[in-house]
């Protein structure tokens, strides 16, 4: 099981061996906010006049290093849970919350978002921000449907991920069209209130990419055995990135359920 975590975990982070997974915190030291943006998180929820208050309860599943729960613990001065299962991430994201003072706001633990899930606690606000669904899930009706028992009714969602337009011929079984991805939203009671896209994806991910290969050649030069498997890591991150600019829409949604 811990296996099947540790390789989910590689390929959540856009690897493809789980040999990787020892290495990724040396790999992204460099990278704070991996994933969602923090700032158009703090946006969604102030230009939609969502309540949020010293009562509300807000869970960050799969927060990485915890720069979207900091942040938005800094800004609105709201408790936040955030859970990830690479406890590296979380050792990081406890001393940025100190680092911030936000420590007794934020609370991390290393766990798996599907454990946490099923507690059957009740949150205002979830964020599920990068973490692809398809990958934690196998599918993504069974990710939203789960999402469901950890959403407050008229709490909101906010989702971070890539789609397929409609009109598209591409395919990738990891990610949906608009209109499914909508359809299998809506089906499960959550209405959108709003979706943002960001202006500065293309550039933010050649300058992630630059610095991984940073560390990447450092790692090769130490372990010269396993040079393969680390610049093999930095290809698939310029795959990716050549996926997210060229056949898909990287989206940030805010939705209500009810």
């Amino acid at each position: 099981m811990v296996e099947n975590i540790n390789e989910e975990i590689v390929k959540a982070l856009d690897g493809d061996d789980g040999r990787l997974y020892p290495y990724i915190p040396y790999l992204l030291q460099d990278l704070w906010d991996i994933g969602t943006n923090p700032q158009t998180v703090i946006g969604l929820l102030k230009d939609n006049n969502i309540a949020i208050g010293k009562d509300t309860r807000v869970l960050d599943l799969g927060c990485g290093k915890g720069a979207v729960s900091v942040q938005l613990a800094k800004a609105f001065g709201v408790s936040v849970y955030g859970i990830d299962a690479m406890g590296a991430f979380i050792q990081e994201a406890i001393a940025k919350a100190d680092e911030y003072g936000v420590s007794e706001l934020c609370q991390f633990e290393v766990k798996d978002i599907r454990d946490v899930v099923q507690e059957g606690k009740l949150y205002d606000i979830v964020i599920f921000g990068a973490v692809s669904p398809t990958i934690v899930y196998g599918n993504y009706q069974d990710a939203i449907s789960s999402l469901t028992k950890c959403i407050k009714p008229g709490g909101n969602l906010i989702l971070d991920d890539g789609y397929i337009e409609d009109d598209s011929d591409y395919q990738d079984s990891r990610v949906c069209k608009y209109s499914e991805l909508m359809g299998l939203f809506s089906s499960n009671g959550f209405t959108c209130i709003e979706e943002r896209y960001e202006t500065e994806t293309v550039d933010l991910n050649e300058y992630y990419t630059e610095r991984i290969r940073i560390r990447a050649n450092e790692l090769s030069a130490e372990y010269p055995e396993q040079a393969e498997l680390f610049m093999g890591y930095v290809e698939s991150q310029e795959q990716e990135c050549d996926i997210l600019a060229n056949k898909l829409v990287c989206a940030t949604w805010l939705f209500k359920y009810v």
